[in-house]
């Protein structure tokens, strides 16, 4: 089960970073605001939350902190990990004011 919400959770997170590119600006904007509203109200990701519960994040990472030293090999702080999550979180809307 562990396994499948990590991949689970990479794919939300791609998707969510591909809607740049088809959908409106208004309906991307939305969508981030509406994510960093989950964020604040859950005082991080709701998913990971599931997930740690679930034994599959360990307590004292983040999501994008146990993600980057699975798939990289490498120790990320929980600020960068933060400055990380603020990134991919607005790369939505990069790409569809680019687009």
């Amino acid at each position: 089960m562990a396994e499948f919400l990590f991949w689970v959770h990479l794919v939300i997170i791609a998707f969510a970073i591909s809607t740049g590119f088809f959908l409106s600006l208004s309906i991307v904007v939305l969508l981030v605001l509406g994510h960093r509203l989950h964020i604040y109200l859950f005082d991080g990701c709701a998913f990971s939350h599931y997930q740690k519960h679930a034994g599959g994040l360990p307590k004292n990472l983040n999501f994008l902190q146990f993600t980057v030293k699975r798939l990289f090999k490498k120790n990320i702080t929980a600020s960068q990990g933060t400055c990380l999550g603020l990134f991919l979180s607005f790369l939505p809307l990069v790409i569809a004011l680019a687009s």
